[in-house]
């Protein structure tokens, strides 16, 4: 446990001092998918659920791309505070409702609000790359910036499902995290 939280420490650590990983197309730069589930993978161990909101395994579901879907293999069986991911890809938005952590991409906005109907004050970080979806009230927007990827958090959307985003992960936000 203490080999992986260093592991991590270090990581944040480098996000912290600007050396952001590059999604460009440049020899030597990793896909944008693997970086965008590497970030899937920091949130999740970053955040704090309800403790009757958890099962056995923490349930890291997805909608979009299948290129997401493949990056998000690698994470199969990891653990986050103690519980192993299990990758889902949502087949029916209802679905959502058995999510803990759910990335959200290119879905059409009757598809966004209906799944925001499904989820609703459910603990389910909510995480998406496209602006369009962020507005509709999700916690945390990825996003291009200058070749590398950021995110933003809106912390009032988390805290109003019961999430605890660590301070760590609402001080390398954009803005901070905001309220």
């Amino acid at each position: 446990m203490r080999t992986i939280l260093r592991h991590w420490v270090l990581c944040f650590s480098i996000v912290a001092c600007g050396w952001h990983i590059s999604f460009a197309n440049a020899a030597g730069a990793l896909p944008e998918y693997t970086v965008k589930a590497g970030y899937l993978y920091n949130f999740a161990m970053l955040t704090e659920w309800p403790a009757n909101s958890l099962g056995a395994s923490l349930e890291l579901c997805y909608l979009g791309h299948e290129d997401l879907g493949a990056a998000l293999d690698a994470l199969q069986d990891k653990v986050v505070n103690n519980r192993r991911i299990n990758i889902r890809r949502l087949e029916a938005l209802g679905d959502a409702k058995e999510c803990q952590v759910l990335f959200v991409s290119e879905v059409g906005h009757s598809d966004v609000s209906k799944l925001m109907r499904e989820i609703a004050g459910r603990p389910v970080l909510t995480v998406t790359d496209d602006e369009n979806v962020a507005r509709a009230g999700m916690a945390i927007f990825l996003r291009p910036e200058s070749k590398r990827l950021v995110f933003e958090i809106n912390n009032n959307v988390a805290k109003s499902v019961n999430l605890n985003i660590s301070a760590r992960l609402l001080r390398l936000a954009r803005g901070g995290g905001s309220e």
